[in-house]
């Protein structure tokens, strides 16, 4: 019996899903992608997504659910962070207001059911497909932005996430607020959260290498914030080598740099800056 694809629109119409209608489901959408694609044996993450398997590069990709949330950084989510960071007040909360004002308007935004790859592409796959690829760029998963438009060609309809899509995913459909695999709740501590730099490790969606050493590229073109953002979930005026920075990064130089551990935290991307490249494409 086939499985309505409408069932991907919400986060909760999903979440009810028999687990063998997400493995028929599962295959209707490789069998619709094409022959480059499959059906993975496996669901991803706590919240049991669906997954279908890229042939020729191996890549998994979860399907992610639809629905609405808002993005950016809220009032109480700002005082929270300061007081979960800790450290010099004086110099958290400065930081903190500032990285804030780049998320800010929160605004709602509407997002449509779609593929993420549950990991960064690997420079094998990269190097496979793009003969002649940089040499010094060999075994890492970190480029410059201006090497991004590269993956577009990797399979059909590849593509980057939009910020919108990517923040959806970090929360985990709005649950979240923090990288939840960065992010150890511990109830009798304040704020119910100690923050750390654990192993990289998935969400709950399945999601791995939020935390990577630098990031992660997506799609959009710089805004210094969220005025006229997009409400649709569209790469906000995208262009050939990516705008922002996503995901948190290792290797702290103060207890500050936890702010990147954030949903809502967004960089630009400044010439010679490096970071990971994420894939995404829409359901067919």
């Amino acid at each position: 019996m086939l499985v309505d694809f409408d069932v991907l629109t919400e986060v909760s119409r999903l979440a009810g899903l028999a687990e063998e209608d997400r493995f028929i489901l599962a295959d209707q959408i490789a069998w619709k992608l094409g022959p480059e694609w499959e059906a993975h044996d496996q669901l991803a993450g706590e919240a049991r997504l669906p997954v279908v398997r890229h042939l020729r590069t191996r890549m998994l990709f979860a399907v992610i659910p639809g629905g609405s949330y808002f993005m950016g950084m809220t009032e109480e989510e700002e005082m929270a962070a300061i007081n979960i960071i800790g450290g010099d007040r004086m110099r958290t909360a400065p930081m903190v207001a500032w990285y804030a004002a780049a998320a800010r308007p929160v605004h709602r935004v509407t997002i449509r059911p779609f593929l993420c790859a549950i990991r960064h592409v690997p420079w094998s796959v990269a190097a496979m497909l793009k003969p002649g690829i940089n040499e010094d760029y060999k075994g890492s998963v970190m480029v410059p932005a201006k090497d991004t438009w590269m993956f577009r060609e990797l399979f059909d309809g590849a593509r980057l996430l939009s910020e919108a899509e990517w923040e959806w995913m970090a929360r985990e459909g709005g649950r979240e607020s923090w990288l939840a695999v960065l992010a150890r709740r511990e109830p009798n501590r304040p704020h119910g959260m100690r923050l750390g730099q654990p192993p990289a490790v998935e969400n709950r969606w399945g999601i791995e290498q939020l935390q990577s050493d630098a990031g992660e590229w997506v799609a959009d073109s710089w805004h210094p914030d969220f005025t006229d953002a997009p409400e649709e979930g569209q790469a906000w005026d995208p262009e050939d080598r990516a705008g922002v920075k996503r995901g948190a990064h290792s290797n702290w130089q103060a207890d500050q740099e936890a702010i990147t551990m954030h949903c809502a935290f967004r960089e630009q991307a400044p010439d010679g800056v490096i970071a990971g490249v994420r894939l995404a494409r829409d359901l067919p």
